[in-house]
């Protein structure tokens, strides 16, 4: 006849401690639906970043900032060495005088 085995609380513990450490290394926590939409969209958007003629690319909104201070520079000496704001003045005096000289 064999001995059975005696349960004590110490063997109990020890084995129960035993349980929760390889149920704890047992299976890795797989990734939840948002986690993995969340991924696809950041690698959507560096992919995006990527293309050249995208226009919300970061470098490529730089460059449209800079050439839009570009153009604001250009207008705005065409502004100061042509005053268009006295264009319609101008236009009506000589334009006026040859109507007048026609008939």
């Amino acid at each position: 006849m064999s001995a059975q085995p005696v349960i004590t609380e110490d063997s109990l513990s020890t084995a129960q401690a035993d349980s929760s450490r390889s149920s704890a290394t047992a299976l890795p926590e797989l990734p939840t639906l948002s986690d993995s939409l969340q991924s696809l969209e950041d690698l959507i958007e560096a992919v995006a970043a990527k293309i050249p003629c995208n226009q919300e690319a970061p470098i490529n909104q730089r460059h449209r900032r800079a050439f839009q201070k570009v153009m604001e520079t250009y207008f705005k000496s065409l502004e100061t060495a042509f005053p268009y704001k006295k264009l319609e003045t101008v236009y009506n005096r000589h334009v006026e005088k040859e109507n007048k000289g026609e008939k």
